[in-house]
């Protein structure tokens, strides 16, 4: 009887969590989650989320990150016209700064300026352990590039032959190499989550 006791009220503060956590995922977003591994010779592994676009003048982009696991990371985002890269952001990231992104609902903005020379891709890069939730990228009309993911993976130096297509990462199973419960295109399937009061005016 003790024994069924405990396990209602398990039960119980399971279904508590879930409700105070939004599906005990205390960010409320399907995330991508990458795990700052290393190849056989020993390089880091680069993580790769690959999106697409009509074309546009980018003026902001901005990202939201839940955690990582080192004090600091560094995220890139490559803004490209097909291969040719247009401009490269680098964003060192810490710990704090995630803490205080918190009263912007999460989100940090990692560029701000003239528009960018048109651009249809955006490469999102990254090499340690981290839980990335989204990125809105905005064009110099304020509005929405509306991204779409076309690939995702990882690379070993210049390497792309571990890119693949949301089809052939739906198709993988665990134990796959390059499976991921938590797959790259994950960070642009939230756009409406994006608190728009933050882009300000366009005058």
């Amino acid at each position: 009887m003790k024994r069924l006791t405990s396990l209602i009220i398990i039960a119980i503060l399971s279904v508590i969590c879930c409700f105070s956590f939004a599906g005990c995922d205390k960010s409320g977003y399907t995330y991508w989650q990458t795990n700052g591994e290393e190849a056989s010779d020993g390089s880091r592994l680069t993580y790769v989320s690959e999106l697409k676009f009509s074309s546009s003048k980018v003026s902001q982009v901005w990202i939201n990150v839940d955690s990582i696991k080192p004090d600091q990371t560094t995220i890139v985002v490559e803004l490209k016209i097909s291969t040719a890269t247009n401009k490269k952001i680098n964003i060192s990231l810490t710990k704090n700064d995630i803490k205080n992104a918190k009263k912007n609902d999460g989100w940090i903005n990692i560029y701000s300026g003239d528009p960018i020379t048109t651009s249809n891709k955006a490469i999102v890069m990254v090499t340690d352990e981290l839980r990335f939730n989204e990125i809105y990228i905005v064009n110099d009309k304020n509005e929405s590039v509306k991204p779409e993911f076309s690939g995702g993976g990882v690379k070993v130096g210049t390497s792309s032959e571990n890119i693949w297509t949301k089809e052939q990462i739906d198709n993988m199973k665990k134990g796959d190499f390059g499976y991921n419960a938590n797959p790259a295109y994950n960070i642009v399937d939230e756009q409406d989550k994006f608190p728009t009061d933050l882009l300000g005016s366009n005058d």
